[in-house]
């Protein structure tokens, strides 16, 4: 094995002193009760300068510098700064598996029940088996996605935060590569990271000896097994506050070593490949606008269709629609981008958040949305169902998006509103062409309920969820 590297100089620290908050609170249950909006104070236009509130210079030192050397390039090491490390550890329950256990979510998201949290406790204590759990909700978790969502805005869909709990002389990670981003900080014990270059463009995580799942796959395995061997494996050792950045496609090999218990949190996001889009925008538009008047024959496969070099007569009709409008089906069918959430209004991986909220998160560093003009038109995007649900004194809108194609899900979010939106709300669901004036005909008259309507359509812009048309 080649010893270990000597670890990179801590990066840069800022001048300017900060004061970290600290306390963890209970996250709110199912019953999300809407709370009295409070005045926003005016954000600063630096954003590359944190405040109380822990941010991604913390973690990776100066944001710009991080995106432009190793996002999606190369491995980065660096090592946070303490009172920005604390922060972060309270936020996970001091790194205890039993705290941190209790926000951790299932694919179903729902909760482990406590015989099963004993379950895992006791494999890790006694059986040194590794926990990890790709989907934590702590305050240290929420907290860590929103500062991620604020400072590397659409450079990906699924933002998620997980943990890591092992054992010297437990199991090992054996070589894999992972088709996400992934920036891990080690909180406690020290790991070893053996790493190897990989390519960037992979479309799912695999092992290193995995067999191929189709010729695609298969030819991609074989290179990437060259291009592995090629590169003898370098090696990153992670100690408390340590951080380590992997792009898509990297291989690697973890193992924990020392004599304390190995904790470390990670945060992952989604890698989509430019093919993977186009072909959901494709699909997208085919089957809108073939589904119930293509008739059977036209929507399934039939014994024509696998007749070699001649397509039937539904397939030949969808090719030609295909060549004429897929420039227009991606502009009509835009990447879904991932939303800062309040952590009091969601649960678990169904976020949610005022308007208020998000007009003061998404409007850092941007100019004041101008009035919307009253032939101001707008498309529903063609991948996201709406629903809304009103309350006595407010409503929620409801949006989720799961891919028909691939199952993927792309958002599921509540957007909780002032009771006179109702009826704004209702006219945009299942509607694929909106005017801005007939949303202002559904609204009360006044200054006060205009700006609440265009602070609505901004958002559900901003949101992805809206798209804008020119206006003719």
């Amino acid at each position: 094995m080649p010893p270990p590297i000597k670890r990179r100089q801590k990066e840069a620290r800022l001048l300017q002193k900060r004061k970290l908050v600290a306390e963890p609170e209970e996250p709110e249950e199912e019953d999300i009760e809407m709370e009295e909006e409070e005045e926003v104070e005016e954000n600063e236009e630096n954003s590359d300068v944190c405040t109380e509130d822990l941010c991604m210079h913390d973690i990776v030192g100066p944001v710009r510098h991080f995106k432009e050397r190793y996002w999606g390039k190369s491995v980065f090491m660096g090592q946070m700064w303490d009172a920005g490390f604390e922060k972060l550890k309270k936020g996970f329950g001091d790194g205890e598996l039993s705290n941190v256990l209790q926000y951790c979510r299932k694919d179903d998201n729902t909760r482990y029940t406590p015989s099963e949290m004993d379950t895992l406790e006791d494999d890790f204590l006694n059986g040194k088996k590794t926990v990890n759990m790709p989907l934590c909700f702590t305050e240290g978790a929420d907290e860590l996605r929103n500062a991620f969502l604020a400072e590397f805005p659409n450079l990906g869909n699924d933002v998620e935060v997980g943990v890591y709990f092992s054992r010297t002389g437990g199991e090992i990670a054996q070589w894999h590569s992972d088709n996400n981003h992934n920036i891990t900080i080690q909180v406690s014990g020290t790991k070893e990271w053996h790493c190897r270059p990989g390519s960037r463009h992979t479309e799912r995580s695999k092992a290193l000896t995995e067999a191929p799942k189709n010729f695609h796959d298969q030819r991609n395995s074989q290179l990437d097994r060259r291009s592995a061997s090629a590169f003898p494996p370098q090696t990153y050792v992670l100690d408390p506050g340590t951080v380590i950045y992997l792009p898509p496609g990297h291989w690697h090999s973890v193992v924990s070593t020392g004599e304390e218990d190995s904790f470390s949190i990670d945060i992952r996001v989604g890698n989509i490949v430019h093919a993977k889009w186009i072909a959901e925008a494709m699909y997208n538009g085919l089957f809108g606008e073939f589904h119930g008047t293509a008739g059977a024959s036209g929507l399934a496969l039939s014994k024509e269709d696998y007749q070699q070099q001649s397509m039937s007569k539904g397939i030949s009709e969808q090719a030609r629609y295909l060549r004429k409008h897929v420039v227009s089906m991606l502009n009509t069918c835009p990447p879904i981008p991932s939303i800062p959430f309040e952590r009091e209004r969601s649960n678990g991986f169904h976020r949610g958040a005022t308007i208020s909220w998000l007009l003061e998160k998404l409007q850092r560093n941007t100019s004041v949305q101008p009035p919307f003009q009253l032939q101001s038109r707008f498309g529903l995007h063609p991948m996201i169902a709406l629903s809304v649900k009103l309350l006595p004194n407010y409503c929620i809108l409801y949006m989720f998006s799961e891919s028909t194609l691939t199952t993927m899900e792309y958002i599921r979010y509540s957007l909780f509103c002032s009771a006179f939106l109702d009826e704004v709300l209702q006219s945009i669901v299942g509607q694929t062409q909106i005017t801005y004036d007939s949303l202002v005909s559904k609204c009360p008259s006044g200054e006060e309920y205009t700006n609440a309507l265009q602070d609505l359509v901004w958002v559900l812009l901003k949101m992805g969820v809206l798209l804008a048309h020119p206006i003719k």
